[in-house]
């Protein structure tokens, strides 16, 4: 046996703290001696773990992926099988039994259809193509896809999903597109791997369509293996396995049903979102499309130039103010719009990188419309590409800026497969063309959810905080109490008797008798059910700390009676988690309470729920949740126990759904996927 002492006397420390940063420490062990076919020892650690904490170590063995971290099948069957020999000889309940064996046979499903997958991925002949030839037919093959999905009227859904022929609904022809922009990604990440390994081709000539269709059904059913892998690693959700499929159940928790009512929240308010732009792209797209009947493939460039396109520039020219204004509102909630961010091609602001956002809008609407009147006349896509001084001269113009800044800008948003960059075409949706020309990515455009994506990079390329950057969120809330008629304090600790600090208390308020105590964790919203499981980790830490604090929690009242206008003997007291996402609002966390600074901001305002006319943008039917202008102490406190949009939102029950992959059926709940 290679395991040292050592590694046997740390996991003896994990009796107490399974999970914790010891187990990092103990993880990068076990990947070692994994990495050098230690496989034994591996097996016998795990074993000690689960003697120990049955649930903090299949949690771990879950959600950190431990026995297919080789991603090889026969070293994960190896793993599983000398795991599951042991199973019987371990003090374990026939319960704890069942799940442990459970696991290891998902483990070694899903192993076994990813490298099936992988196998099929390196077979294809997509790859003997150059990068830049290969990225520009999927990025045309997305825009043909998204045509037809949305503008072949003789098009019926039953031939992309089994809708018998059935009217399909807007949100899912949407949904659908941007699935293949998923799919697409997928394709494009492994052709930079390959490259960075020097195994991908150099042939320029264009992609065989078939190898293309291929290409784009191994990537999907890459995209949704992985999905519900996700969904079993990271949503606690029940499993079971037989010779012909794999059966996944989520638990419908409370924070499982808050997750659904944000979806729905969500979908409420990118509806509100999309009515300015909607108001100025449908007429001008109708109009123009009548004009440009019979259109015949031209260059983007040279038809923006002709009469015809100057006028629908001129047309569109107030998209790049809404789409600006609208990623504006929504980053300038979490960061200071003129901060300094150090990026991988410059120094920028968030303000510059959404108006250069809006920039890329405009052509997307303008590429769009171009292609759709080139497409009704000849059924066929024409890539859509622009020189860059077109865009440099565009940047300088809205932007205020000098040449040099405005290359550095489009170099943030090209992919170039020579770079370092590391990120897809939803960050980098502008292509290397050629050394003149960019290619404009445009359903890609379309379907990106930039203020999310922008956080992201700031965070990761930027090694920006947004639990610093994130103060503006209580900022904002602070007002909003002051207006309400709170009284409040800012960023007070808890101390234990010896004056040792317990927790921050970020933000406390009172009124009328009631006293709320919030910690607060600013986070990126979540995209996946991975992102989602961090989230959550983050807020079960935030409660931990909390919890550690009751004791001393009178001993803080008294100490800010004063400042809280309080009597720390008669008052209520609420404590509460307060973070940016939607996610969790409604759900308690370590018996802790969640609720996102977004929906505090509307009760202390009003409490107030409209409907708007998508047609005109007006106002109607407006419900009012609290009696006055503004929450008693009380009001405010049911309204946070009992979100509002949970009696405002309806969502659908969950139903079963099954999709086939490798000849494998996937039985699952049919919520929607979190990719």
């Amino acid at each position: 046996m290679l395991l040292s002492a050592l590694s046997l006397a740390t996991a003896e420390s994990m009796k107490k703290d399974v999970g914790s940063e010891t187990w990092q420490a103990q993880k990068s062990i076990l990947l070692k001696h994994l990495k050098h076919g230690d496989l034994d020892d591996f097996v016998q650690v795990v074993c000690s773990f689960i003697k120990q904490d049955f649930d903090a170590t299949l949690s771990l063995l879950s959600t950190q992926r431990l026995l297919t971290a080789s991603r090889d099948v026969e070293t994960t069957a190896y793993l599983c099988r000398n795991l599951f020999d042991r199973i019987d000889l371990l003090s374990l309940s026939g319960k704890q039994k069942s799940k442990l064996k459970t696991h290891l046979k998902i483990s070694t499903e899903f192993q076994t259809i990813m490298s099936i997958l992988a196998k099929r991925s390196s077979q294809l002949k997509i790859w003997n193509h150059s990068f830049t030839t290969l990225v520009v037919h999927v990025a045309t093959n997305i825009d043909f896809v998204a045509l037809r999905v949305h503008h072949d009227d003789a098009l019926t859904m039953a031939e992309i999903a089994p809708f018998d022929g059935k009217e399909v609904s807007e949100s899912f022809r949407n949904g659908y597109v941007r699935d293949i922009s998923d799919d697409a990604n997928v394709i494009i990440n492994e052709a930079r791997r390959l490259f960075r390994k020097g195994q991908l081709g150099s042939d320029d000539s264009p992609v065989d369509v078939d190898d293309l269709v291929e290409a784009f059904g191994v990537a999907n059913d890459t995209l949704k293996a992985s999905q519900f892998w996700d969904f079993y690693s990271y949503k606690n959700a029940h499993a079971s396995v037989t010779d012909e499929s794999i059966t996944i159940r989520v638990q419908q928790t409370n924070q499982q049903r808050a997750w659904d009512w944000s979806k729905t929240r969500h979908s409420s308010a990118d509806s509100v979102d999309k009515i300015l732009f909607g108001k100025v792209y449908l007429p001008a797209q109708q109009k123009h499309l009548k004009a440009l009947s019979g259109l015949q493939p031209q260059q983007l460039e040279v038809f923006l130039e002709s009469p015809a396109g100057e006028e629908l520039r001129k047309d569109l020219h107030s998209v790049k103010a809404i789409i600006s204004s609208n990623i504006l509102k929504h980053v300038g909630r979490d960061l200071d719009l003129d901060a300094k961010f150090t990026l991988e091609a410059g120094i920028f602001s968030a303000r510059e990188l959404a108006k250069v956002w809006g920039i890329l809008m405009f052509y997307m609407a303008c590429g769009r419309i171009w292609q759709r009147a080139i497409y009704d006349a000849t059924n066929s896509v024409i890539v859509a590409t622009l020189k860059r001084g077109t865009l440099v001269l565009a940047i300088q113009e809205s932007l205020e800026v000098d040449e040099t800044k405005a290359r550095s800008l489009i170099d943030q948003f090209e992919l170039v497969i020579s770079q370092s960059n590391r990120w897809d075409l939803f960050y980098r949706p502008l292509i290397h063309f050629n050394d003149s020309e960019v290619m404009l990515a445009l359903t890609v455009i379309e379907t990106s959810r930039f203020y999310r994506n922008l956080l992201t990079i700031i965070v990761t390329e930027g090694g920006g905080d947004l639990s610093m950057k994130g103060k503006k969120h209580l900022d904002l809330l602070e007002k909003d109490f002051m207006r309400a008629g709170f009284r409040i304090l800012r960023d007070k600790k808890i101390f234990d008797p010896g004056g040792k600090p317990l927790t921050d208390v970020d933000l406390a308020v009172s009124k009328d008798g009631e006293v709320i105590l919030f910690q607060s964790k600013i986070l990126i919203q979540s995209d996946t059910s991975y992102d989602e499981w961090k989230i959550n980790n983050i807020l079960k830490n935030a409660a931990e700390q909390m919890n550690s604090s009751i004791p001393e929690l009178q001993r803080f009242l008294a100490r800010h009676a004063k400042g809280l206008a309080i009597d720390p003997k008669k008052c209520n007291v609420t404590l509460a988690l307060v973070t940016n996402v939607w996610n969790y609002t409604g759900a308690e966390v370590g018996k802790y309470l969640v609720v996102d600074t977004s929906y505090l901001s509307m009760i202390l305002n009003g409490a107030t729920v409209s409907t708007i006319r998508s047609d005109t943008n007006e106002r109607f039917a407006r419900r009012k949740f609290i009696a006055d202008d503004f929450p008693t102490g009380q009001e405010f406190v049911f309204l946070m126990k009992n979100p509002i949009h949970q009696e405002v939102f309806e969502i659908e029950e969950p139903a079963w759904a099954e999709i086939t992959i490798c000849d494998r059926k996937f039985r699952f709940h049919a919520l929607e996927s979190t990719k």
